[in-house]
């Protein structure tokens, strides 16, 4: 089985590896209008950049993350496959 871009991408940011973790960033930096576009790898992706920043020491890459994290947060509002919302939290936000 063939691994996605996202979970490449978060095993990347799962590693200690200095330089494995800044490219995987700047990759992401520039093709974040066209990745991730659906919500569970987004969402998956968000988790994996939230836990790197969580754990990084390293102030540059955190700089780095945290300006990536910017961008998938704005780019979030147009991923596709939303979950649907039920109708009690419907009712709830009534």
């Amino acid at each position: 089985m063939v691994p996605s871009a996202e979970q490449g991408f978060s095993e990347s940011f799962e590693s200690a590896e200095y330089m494995h973790i800044k490219n995987s960033i700047l990759v992401l930096t520039k093709v974040a209008p066209y990745f991730p576009l659906d919500y569970a790898h987004g969402s998956k992706l968000d988790a994996s950049l939230t836990a790197l920043l969580a754990t990084e020491k390293r102030e540059d890459l955190k700089i780095l993350a945290q300006g990536y994290k910017a961008v998938l947060t704005k780019r979030r509002k147009d991923w596709v496959n939303r979950p649907a919302v039920s109708l009690t939290e419907y009712s709830v936000c009534l």
